[in-house]
Formats: structure tokens, C-alpha cells, sequence
């Protein structure tokens, strides 16, 4: 135990270094972070657009957080870094249930978990969600929430584009979603069919949140879809 808790404050001091080092070189606005949570895990559902998304969700919360990332970017270099900092391996090509397992450990703990659904870089607007974060959900019984990110790549830039430092980032947190208003109605005894129905009402709240902001908030989003190994 004393291990775990002693991983956990490194990977947030680590993290806090990572999120003042950014906020320090770019822009970032977060909009909604007084909805969240003090004390209850929550699961973060960000659409995904480009390669540095996953470093700027840690300016999100101060709570610690584990981001489930893609297997392909933890190149021997960059392992170690990632790891430390909270980064979780996932294989989205598999069911990869031991990464999994470790996200819903982690939720259920109390902790805050990042998980991509779209499951790759793309246009960010949830024409498509993963079961994994379905499952997430289902499992821990934790509280969701959508999250749009703008500025991380635009219309015309590669699929590995890093935004110049002092360019704007901006992050939209929707208000929690709960257990109990996400899951309503949906059958648990038969586990397929009800991730099935979840994961398209996820996709709806996100979907729904990233028009949101578009749409009132003026957030732009990459046209062209840079999408891989889906």
C-alpha cells in the first residue's frame, strides 16, 4: 500500500511539473473546471485531435490521473517519461484487459482516469467510440465527463503536428454525468448488448458536447480526418 500511495504522489509531482511547464509555454484555457468533483473518480471523455491532447488534459484537475495513451508512443525513449507521468499503455487493436483492469483499479480508488474513445487522431467528432470506455464506466460506476479540446491541431496539419509555443489551447469541461443518469434503463445482464447501447450514449454526450462548443463557445476543430489504424 505504502508503494502504491508513494507511485501516486510521484506521477502527480511529476504531472504538476508537466502542467506548469505547459501553462508556461502556451495558452491554456479550461472552462468548467468548477463543475468537477473534489473527492469522486471521474472519467474523462476528450475527443481527440492531435498528438499533444493527452499532456494537456493534465491541466485539467490537480487529482492525480492516469492517461490511457496508444501503445505506438511509448518508443523505448519515451517509455519510461510517460509511465512515470501517469501514462497508461493501451492497445486499442485488442482487448487489451490488463490496461483496462489497471484504469478501472485506478477509478475505483478514487483516482481520475483519461481514456480517448475515438481511439486515434481524427476530426474529434465522435463519429465513432470505443468499447473500452464503455467498459470503464460500467465497471467503476464513476461519474463522466465529455471534454472538447481546440488548438491542438487544424485543418491542413500532419497527424504528429505540435502547436507553436504561445498558441492557445482550449478545453471544455461538460458538467459530471453520473452512474445513475448514464446507465438508466440499460440491462446488465446481458454485458454485449449493454455496452453497446452505453457506448453509443457516451457517444451522444460527447458528440452533443463538442457541438457545444463549437457552437457557443467558437471552438475550431480540424475538417480533414488524419485518423489511423482504426
Amino acid at each position: 500500500m505504502g508503494t502504491a500511495v508513494s507511485r501516486i504522489n510521484w506521477h502527480q509531482s511529476l504531472q504538476n511539473a508537466v502542467r506548469f511547464s505547459q501553462e508556461s509555454m502556451w495558452k491554456v484555457s479550461v472552462l468548467g473546471r468548477e463543475h468537477l468533483s473534489a473527492d469522486r473518480p471521474t472519467l474523462f471523455l476528450p475527443n481527440h485531435i492531435g498528438l499533444t491532447d493527452g499532456n494537456f488534459m493534465l491541466s485539467v484537475t490537480n487529482r492525480p490521473q492516469l492517461v490511457l495513451a496508444k501503445h505506438e508512443i511509448f518508443t523505448p525513449w519515451a517509455r519510461r517519461l510517460l509511465t512515470s507521468g501517469g501514462a497508461l499503455k493501451l492497445d486499442w487493436s485488442r482487448a487489451d484487459r490488463d490496461s483496462l483492469h489497471r484504469a478501472k483499479t485506478f477509478l475505483l480508488r478514487g483516482g481520475n482516469v483519461t481514456i480517448f474513445a475515438e481511439g486515434t487522431r481524427c476530426h474529434g467528432k465522435f463519429d465513432w467510440f470505443k468499447a473500452g470506455a464503455s467498459y470503464l464506466a460500467m465497471e467503476s460506476e464513476c461519474d463522466v465527463v465529455p471534454v472538447a479540446i481546440a488548438g491542438t491541431r487544424f485543418t491542413g496539419n500532419g497527424i504528429n503536428f505540435i502547436p507553436k509555443p504561445g498558441s492557445e489551447i482550449r478545453i471544455l469541461l461538460s458538467k459530471p454525468v453520473t452512474y445513475d443518469e448514464y446507465s438508466n434503463g440499460i440491462d446488465y445482464n446481458n454485458t454485449r448488448r449493454s455496452l453497446t447501447i452505453l457506448s453509443e450514449r457516451l457517444r451522444h454526450l460527447c458528440r452533443n458536447h463538442v457541438m457545444t462548443s463549437q457552437r457557443e463557445f467558437g471552438f475550431v476543430l480540424p475538417d480533414d480526418d488524419v485518423s489511423q489504424g482504426m
